[in-house]
């Protein structure tokens, strides 16, 4: 985990007091066992004062590429799902799921059109990582 990942990890714990599993192993197999998928996403939050799950991605690149892959339909509902049915198996159903990508500022309009060329624009919310680290500033003594 880099600072940037620990950043946002005391971000979500100490600030918004989420609970958190880093690099949540989301994981299909077949029917002999076999890993046939996987995802790995930075984190999973969950958000028990104002009821929600998120899936949390951070990136400091100054480019698309870890992000593109993850603003695919299929690829969010493939990992909502198994999500729900088998690392929550079925507790919090009525949690709301949405994704969190933490970005660079410069970034922040190059992956909302990713996002809106994907129609995504309800689930998914885009942050400054910037931003989040001056957050942080003001909250410590």
């Amino acid at each position: 985990m880099d600072f940037y990942e620990e950043a946002v990890l005391f971000h979500l714990t100490a600030i918004r007091q989420m609970l958190v599993l880093p690099q949540a192993a989301i994981l299909e197999h077949d029917s002999g066992g076999r890993e046939t998928w996987s995802a790995y996403p930075d984190f999973l939050a969950l958000d028990f004062k104002r009821p929600g799950i998120e899936v949390v991605e951070v990136t400091k690149l100054p480019t698309l590429k870890k992000i593109r892959g993850k603003c695919d339909q299929v690829y969010l509902k493939k990992v909502e799902q198994i999500i729900r049915e088998k690392i929550l198996r079925g507790h919090l159903a009525s949690f709301p799921l949405n994704w969190h990508f933490i970005v660079r500022s410069q970034m922040i309009a190059k992956v909302q059109a990713e996002i809106d060329r994907n129609s995504l624009g309800s689930i998914v919310e885009v942050s400054s990582l910037e931003k989040l680290l001056e957050e942080i500033g003001r909250q410590l003594p």
